[in-house]
């Protein structure tokens, strides 16, 4: 289950409202390794550039893994909660968890929304168009 290891003090929450799937600068590729497929910068992206929102199934985090076991696209997001983005995701649940903070290129942040937790994606660097997000 993926989880945040990483928070940012800035926010694009604003984005929220106005982001679509189609504005996510992410392309779906094979990374030809037991990772399957990966998120890859569709352009160069600035540091601190808002990249997407990780969308999903609301589940309760108590019973995610008993509900759905196979499920590769589990984000705790607190409070008791999983967002599971399998059946419902986004480009973002593509990006792949790294637990070197030397590899990591994008920072997850959950935050409140209009009283909804959300889970934001935000650059860390600048990241060269063609490079995978994790």
């Amino acid at each position: 289950m993926r989880e945040i290891t990483r928070q940012t003090e800035h926010t694009d929450e604003d984005k929220l409202d106005t982001t679509s799937a189609e504005d996510v600068p992410i392309d779906v590729l094979d990374t030809h390794t037991i990772k399957n497929k990966g998120a890859f910068a569709r352009h160069d992206i600035e540091k601190g550039t808002f990249i997407g929102e990780y969308a999903g199934e609301v589940l309760l985090e108590a019973t995610s893994e008993i509900q759905r076991p196979q499920s590769e696209y589990l984000f705790t997001v607190g409070g008791g909660l999983t967002l599971d983005a399998a059946r419902m995701g986004n480009a973002t649940r593509f990006m792949n968890h790294s637990s070197e903070t030397a590899t990591c290129n994008v920072d997850a942040q959950v935050v409140n929304h209009r009283g909804t937790r959300r889970v934001v994606f935000t650059g860390n660097t600048f990241i060269k168009r063609g490079t995978e997000m994790m």
